[in-house]
C-alpha cells in the first residue's frame, strides 16, 4: 500500500510539474524535534481478597476474567535454605526439589502427565527464607489443578527410588559446580558477607559433603516440620471467584498439619560480616574471563533508607543506560553487561554488583568499578540522572502484574520479605521523594567504597599483580569448588 501511494504521488509530480507537499510536511508538525513526554499514567496495583483458613493458611485471591487463565503461587516461609538444619545444607533445596515427584497416589511420571493432560505447568524450589510452588493452568480445569498442587503441598509421596534418582542428580549438578565459575563466585560472596556456614551464607544448594548423606527421610522430617499451614500463604490470580475458591482450599487443605507432631523449625538467625580477607580468589588458569561478584551486606526491607538504595542501585546498573554499564560495556567493551541490585531477604539483605571482564581488562574493570561507585557517594547525581533512574523504577511496576503469573509472583515477593499487602500502592511516590542528597547519603553508608567484598574467578597468573595492586587488602586462595585450596 505504501509502495502505491509513493507511485502515485511521483506521476502527480510527474505530469503536473508541480511538487506536491509530502503528508508530513503539511502537518504543520516540527518533526525535527521530539515531542514532549505525556503526563505519567498513574497505576493502581490490584488489591488481593485475603482469607484465612481454619488451620491458618491465609489465601490471597485476585480476580482477573480477561482470560480463562490462572496462576497460582504458594510461599512456605521456614522452608528456604536459611533453615537447612546445621550439617544438613542442602536440605531444603532436596525437600522441594522431591514435592512433585509423587502426590495423590500418582509416581513421578503420572503426575507429569496428569498435569499436562490438564494443560497445567507445576515448578517448585526454594528462596532463602521459604520453599516456594507455582502452578499455572485453565480455569476450566481449575479444581483438577489445583486439587494436584494441595497434594504436592500438603501430602507429597517421598518414594524412595525417585528421591534415589534426584539424590544422584543433585550430587552430580554439585559435582559439575567447579566449572560455572559464576556460580562459585557468587557463593563465595555471600558466604564471605554472612559467614560460609551462617543460614543466609551458605550454599542454597548444599555442598557435595553436606548433600551425600542426605536421605528420603530427611526430607519427610523436614517436610513435617517446616511445611506448616500457619507459615503457608496461596496467592491465587486469574479468572476464578473468591467465595467458591475459598472453599475448594478448605476442603482440599482441611488437613494439612494436623499429622504434623514435630516441632517448627524455628526463624533462621543471621550472621553478619564475620572477619577475615577482603579479596577472595579463585585460579581457572587460562580463563579467558574472570567472574566477579562485589558486595556487602547493606539492609533489611522495611528499613527507611530502602527507596534512596533502590534509586541508587538503578542508577549503578539496573538498566541497560545506568553508569556502571554504559561505562564499562559500551565505552570501554570490557564486558558483555554488568549489574547492581539488592538481592532482597527477609533479613539484612546483600547489594551486589555483578559482572564478568574479559580477562586483560579485569584489574581496569575494576578499578572503573570503585571509581564509580566511589564518584556516586561523593557527588549527588544530576537531576536528569536522578530522574531517569526514578523514572525506571516506576515506569516498571506496572510489568510487575501484566501476567497472572507475574501477579502472584509479586505479591508472594512481598510475603517473603514480610512486607504489607498494600506496599505496591505507595511505591511510585515513595521513589518519586527521592532526593539527590539521599541516594548520595546511602552510596556514602550503605555501599561504601572501604566496606566492599570481592570475589574473583579468573586466571591468576595474568591477575595476581594487578590485584595486588588495588589496596583491597588481604586475599585468600581457593580451589575451584570454592573450599581450601589444596
Amino acid at each position: 500500500m505504501r509502495r502505491t501511494q509513493l507511485a502515485t504521488v511521483v506521476v502527480l509530480i510527474a505530469s503536473t510539474g508541480v511538487a506536491l507537499a509530502a503528508p508530513w510536511e503539511a502537518s504543520g508538525i516540527d518533526w525535527t524535534r521530539p515531542p514532549a513526554a505525556a503526563p505519567r499514567a498513574r497505576f493502581a496495583p490490584p488489591k488481593p481478597v485475603r482469607h484465612l483458613l481454619p488451620n491458618g493458611v491465609q489465601l490471597l485471591i485476585v480476580e482477573n476474567r480477561a482470560l480463562p487463565l490462572f496462576s497460582a503461587s504458594v510461599v512456605v516461609l521456614g522452608a528456604g535454605s536459611a533453615h537447612d538444619p546445621d550439617g544438613q545444607g542442602g536440605l531444603a533445596a532436596f525437600t522441594a526439589d522431591l514435592l512433585d515427584e509423587g502426590a495423590a497416589g500418582l509416581g513421578a511420571l503420572a503426575l507429569g502427565a496428569r498435569l499436562e493432560s490438564l494443560g497445567a505447568t507445576l515448578d517448585t524450589g526454594i528462596a532463602p527464607d521459604s520453599a516456594r510452588l507455582e502452578l499455572s493452568g485453565l480455569a476450566r480445569n481449575l479444581d483438577a489443578s489445583l486439587h494436584l498442587l494441595t497434594e504436592v503441598l500438603a501430602r507429597p509421596l517421598f518414594d524412595a527410588p525417585e528421591a534415589a534418582r534426584v539424590h544422584a542428580d543433585l550430587a552430580t549438578d554439585l559435582a559439575l559446580k567447579p566449572d560455572r565459575p559464576r556460580e562459585v563466585a557468587s557463593d563465595l560472596l555471600i558466604g564471605r558477607i554472612y559467614g560460609c556456614t551462617s543460614a543466609y551464607g551458605h550454599p542454597a544448594d548444599g555442598t557435595t559433603a553436606s548433600h551425600a548423606p542426605l536421605t528420603v527421610a530427611d526430607a519427610r522430617s523436614f517436610h513435617a516440620r517446616a511445611y506448616r499451614p500457619d507459615r503457608t500463604t496461596i496467592i491465587v490470580a486469574g479468572d476464578v471467584n473468591a467465595a467458591a475458591l475459598t472453599k475448594l482450599f478448605a476442603r482440599q487443605l482441611g488437613t494439612f498439619g494436623s499429622a504434623s507432631p514435630q516441632p517448627a523449625i524455628n526463624a533462621a538467625p543471621t550472621v553478619l560480616l564475620g572477619r577475615g580477607p577482603r579479596l577472595l580468589l579463585v585460579d581457572r588458569p587460562g580463563a579467558e574471563q574472570s567472574d566477579v561478584r562485589i558486595g556487602l551486606a547493606a539492609i533489611a526491607p522495611g528499613d527507611l533508607r530502602e527507596p534512596a538504595l533502590e534509586v541508587l542501585a538503578n542508577a549503578l546498573g539496573g538498566s541497560f543506560t545506568s553508569r556502571l554499564n554504559r561505562r564499562l560495556r559500551e565505552e570501554l567493551a570490557y564486558t558483555y553487561g554488568i549489574r547492581a541490585g539488592v538481592g532482597w531477604r527477609a533479613g539484612v539483605s546483600p547489594f551486589v554488583i555483578s559482572t564478568s571482564l574479559f580477562t586483560p581488562n579485569t584489574i581496569a574493570g575494576l578499578r572503573e568499578i570503585l571509581r564509580i561507585v566511589g564518584e556516586v557517594s561523593a557527588t549527588e547525581l544530576p537531576k536528569e540522572e536522578l530522574h531517569k533512574a526514578k523514572q525506571n523504577l516506576v515506569q516498571q511496576l506496572p510489568q510487575s502484574f501484566q501476567t497472572n503469573g507475574a501477579t502472584t509472583g509479586a505479591f508472594a515477593e512481598l510475603v517473603r520479605h514480610g512486607r504489607p499487602l498494600d506496599w505496591y500502592d505507595g511505591y511510585a511516590e515513595r521513589i518519586d521523594a527521592v532526593t539527590g542528597a539521599q541516594v548520595k547519603d546511602a552510596a556514602a553508608t550503605l555501599v561504601p567504597v572501604g566496606g566492599l567484598l570481592f570475589t574473583v574467578a579468573g586466571d591468576l597468573t595474568a591477575l595476581r599483580e594487578g590485584l595486588n595492586g588495588l589496596g583491597l587488602g588481604r586475599s585468600a586462595l581457593l580451589g575451584a569448588d570454592g573450599g581450601p585450596r589444596r
